[in-house]
């Protein structure tokens, strides 16, 4: 009879050590309570992850049991971890967690241009310039297909 009660105890806890687990969360912004679309949500032990959708939700399945990571990230958010422990005490509760938005500084870009005196002829590069007459009379022969009269023109 002991053999038999140490058995059965050993299956339930080998059942234990296998459950999976499953967790919904909703990412926010942190400022204006509004879904985060895009979002990654990520348990490095497991190297399971996901997207969250248009409400800013996400399901991950085939947790462990214990504590677990979840690291999430978004462009313009700062990276987050929050510890889950599994079994959670409410399986069917949403997760919401809230990330900070961040600005990332960028550079300006200046836009310059010269004027020069140069003319076409002592250009290095191949022109082709295309006068009225000549448009006129390609555009005539097919006029709704200019494609074909840039295709025909050399260096286009």
């Amino acid at each position: 009879m002991r053999l038999y009660l140490v058995c059965c105890g050993l299956l339930l806890t080998i059942g234990n050590a296998w459950a999976q687990y499953a967790v919904t969360v909703q990412i926010i912004d942190g400022k204006t309570k509004e879904p985060v679309i895009g979002a990654a949500v990520f348990l490095p032990a497991t190297n399971r992850g996901g997207m969250t959708d248009a409400g800013g939700r996400v399901r991950l399945t085939d947790i462990p049991t214990g504590p677990q990571t979840l690291r999430i990230s978004s462009l313009n958010y700062q990276t987050k971890e929050k510890l889950l422990t599994f079994p959670r005490p409410d399986s069917s509760r949403v997760e919401v967690i809230d990330v900070e938005p961040t600005s990332i500084g960028l550079q300006g870009v200046v836009v310059s241009a010269t004027r020069t005196d140069s003319r076409i002829e002592d250009s290095p590069v191949r022109v082709e310039v295309l006068g009225l007459e000549e448009v006129e009379e390609r555009t005539g022969m097919a006029p709704a297909n200019i494609s074909q009269m840039l295709a025909e023109t050399p260096g286009v």
